[in-house]
């Protein structure tokens, strides 16, 4: 696995891409149900889905490079479980003073607008990843006095309205949520910023290391396919295809380090903002490049390429949509007046928008 700038921890990364390998090698069949469980029983007992989270609540500790680092192995092998929705509902738990329990979990990203009626919420929240699957859901609600609540519950089967798949065909599912079984708690609007650039940093990192597999798959097929007397890396044109991905995954990788950093000194408005905008970007070059250079091969289901471009589709939406980073880079240069000293990494921002 190519690591290089993401982590000073090589040993962390060489557990995470051998654990993540092993579940996504579990046999075949829906990410739900049975094959769910070992997989994720693999990366549990590495206690990989909970690594940032402080041990003080429950956690094994660390930092978000850390986590990061989780997070680029399970991109790169397309680990079929909730690491980053993990990952980052064990911190914002933390963040919010409860214990963290470690068990698999999920962010609703849908569910700001829940409504809290006498201090409960109630309602139902869409398209919950693995929303079936987890054992515990957070939210980050506003609460009638605009001030950002802390949502947790325990989906019950009984509960699940809705089923659905993603364009990667990762679960989802429509929760309807009781207000009496719910946990609200106070969280600071600054653990909200926090977290919101957390997870932007971590789906960055998911997505890079899918870039890298890309690299991966494309550089052996295009070595070992043989097209005219000579295999297709020898022809300039997909010489520039592979070029294109390597570029795009290398520069991805080395500024989700940048960014996680930045956010770890309790900043990165802006640094992480930009990179989940340049992984967004870049996914979209990858992808075009690899199909190009596999030629019909790549698109055949069969082929393991689809396995990374769906799920760079689906992500490129996850955490942060064009539209949505745009504004906050705009924030990010307007709170600071400086955009050089930004780009040039001598500042770290800490507001960002919501």
């Amino acid at each position: 696995m190519t690591t290089t700038g993401l982590t000073m921890d090589p040993e962390l990364a060489e557990v995470a891409e051998r654990v993540f390998a092993a579940a996504t090698a579990e046999p075949a069949g829906t990410e739900s149900g049975d094959t769910f469980t070992r997989s994720w029983d693999l990366a549990a007992a590495a206690g990989l889905p909970w690594v940032s989270v402080p041990e003080s609540a429950g956690g094994p500790g660390g930092t978000l490079l850390d986590a990061v680092t989780v997070a680029y192995a399970a991109g790169a092998q397309a680990a079929p479980l909730p690491v980053v929705e993990t990952l980052l509902a064990g911190w914002l738990l933390a963040a919010a003073g409860l214990s963290v329990d470690q068990v698999p979990m999920s962010v609703a990203a849908r569910a700001a607008s829940l409504p809290l009626d006498d201090g409960a919420a109630r309602g139902v929240v869409l398209s919950v990843p693995w929303g079936c699957e987890v054992a515990l859901v957070t939210a980050i609600v506003a609460g009638p006095d605009g001030a950002p609540r802390l949502v947790t519950w325990r989906p019950l089967s009984g509960e699940v309205t809705g089923r659905s798949a993603d364009l990667a065909d990762q679960p989802r599912a429509d929760l309807r949520l009781d207000g009496a079984r719910a946990t609200i708690q106070e969280i600071s609007p600054g653990a909200q910023d926090a977290f919101l650039r957390r997870a932007a940093v971590l789906r960055a990192a998911s997505m890079a290391g899918a870039m890298d597999a890309i690299m991966r798959l494309t550089n052996r097929y295009t070595a070992d396919r043989v097209q005219f007397g000579k295999p297709l890396a020898a022809f300039q044109a997909v010489q520039q295809h592979l070029v294109t991905i390597a570029q795009a995954a290398a520069v991805t990788r080395l500024n989700v380090a940048r960014a996680a950093r930045a956010v770890d000194a309790a900043g990165g408005a802006f640094e992480a903002a930009a990179v989940k905008h340049l992984a967004n970007e870049h996914a979209t070059l990858c992808i075009r490049a690899a199909y190009q250079a596999h030629g019909a091969i790549g698109l055949t289901r069969e082929y393991p390429l689809n396995r990374f471009t769906r799920r760079l589709l689906v992500w490129r939406g996850e955490d942060g949509t064009d539209q949505t980073l745009t504004r906050q880079l705009a924030a990010a240069v307007a709170a600071t007046g400086d955009l050089a000293a930004l780009v040039q990494g001598r500042h770290h921002t800490t507001t960002g928008a919501r």
